[in-house]
């Protein structure tokens, strides 16, 4: 009786680790890119065009991002800059002018306490380029914004993550 059972378990064990590596077999991966451009925000970062008194009392904001496009030679016709903010969910795409090296969007309805900012480059096919991530966080006025390159577990965005959160791309002080 006792070979019996560790021989059920001894099965049941191999039928454990098959059905664990067939499972792994079809984990879904992030797509890799088609090309190796990408895009970045640059120094003008991200602004909040008519910015409240304090953006700690008003955090959640519709930015613009101002970023630049690396890795091209040649730009292709219809190539879009896609920005998601993969906590709140707002999307937004802008068609790249052809044979330039920058793009502007307008508009992305943010929360500057909690976001991270995913940007590519997207052929009229859906092909995707590298993915960029960033984190939109209050600089310590309350006034301006810092883009810093990442994104966290936690993205929320006291005025003192910026201290914490690595290789801040650009400080903006609000327009006016």
């Amino acid at each position: 009786m006792h070979r019996s059972t560790n021989d059920a378990i001894t099965a049941l064990s191999l039928l454990g680790a098959l059905g664990c590596a067939l499972l792994a077999g079809c984990v879904q991966h992030d797509p890799t890119p088609v090309f190796r451009a990408g895009v970045f925000i640059d120094d003008r970062g991200i602004s909040i065009p008519l910015p409240p008194p304090s953006l700690t009392d008003d955090p959640e904001q519709e930015v613009d991002i101002d970023g630049n496009i690396i890795g091209l030679d040649d730009l292709a016709a219809g190539l879009s800059a896609v920005v998601v903010d993969n906590v709140g969910g707002a999307e937004a795409e802008v068609l790249v002018v052809e044979g330039a090296a920058t793009f502007h969007l307008e508009g992305l309805a943010i929360d500057l306490t909690n976001n991270c900012l995913e940007l590519w480059l997207q052929t009229g096919e859906g092909q995707h380029g590298e993915h960029h991530t960033y984190t939109a966080v209050i600089d310590d006025t309350g006034e301006g914004v810092v883009a810093v390159e990442g994104c966290t577990e936690s993205t929320a965005g006291a005025p003192e993550r910026a201290a914490q959160l690595p290789s801040a791309a650009a400080l903006h002080e609000p327009r006016r």
